[in-house]
């Protein structure tokens, strides 16, 4: 990837790295230089987004919220994304035939 193409958060107090590199978010130890967990994307990415330790991964065909290890809280697929909205934990999804519906996160 490109260095304006890489997604990377870090977490000081959870001692955390995450990226996005091809198909897949890793989460990583920078203190201790492994690789904790990683998340298989299954379609591109369009946003990560950190609150209270947890990270909503949404793609253009689905979204996951995970904590700081990895692990899955909340999954959902759907159709193909083309417009979001995130406000006060409520995501709102725009689809291509106009439909929108509204995804209440469990931050």
């Amino acid at each position: 990837k490109e260095l304006d193409e890489l997604n990377i958060i870090l977490l000081d107090k959870l001692d955390r790295c995450i990226v996005e590199i091809d198909n897949f978010v890793y989460f990583l130890s920078y203190l201790e230089g492994v690789i904790i967990s990683k998340v298989k994307l299954f379609s591109p990415l369009i946003g990560l987004h950190m609150k209270n330790e947890k990270l909503l991964i949404l793609e253009e065909t689905g979204l996951k919220l995970v904590d700081g290890n990895g692990k899955i809280n909340q999954k959902l697929e759907t159709d193909l994304v083309v417009n979001f909205s995130l406000t006060n934990d409520i995501l709102e999804l725009w689809f291509l035939d106009d439909r929108k519906k509204r995804i209440e996160l469990l931050f």
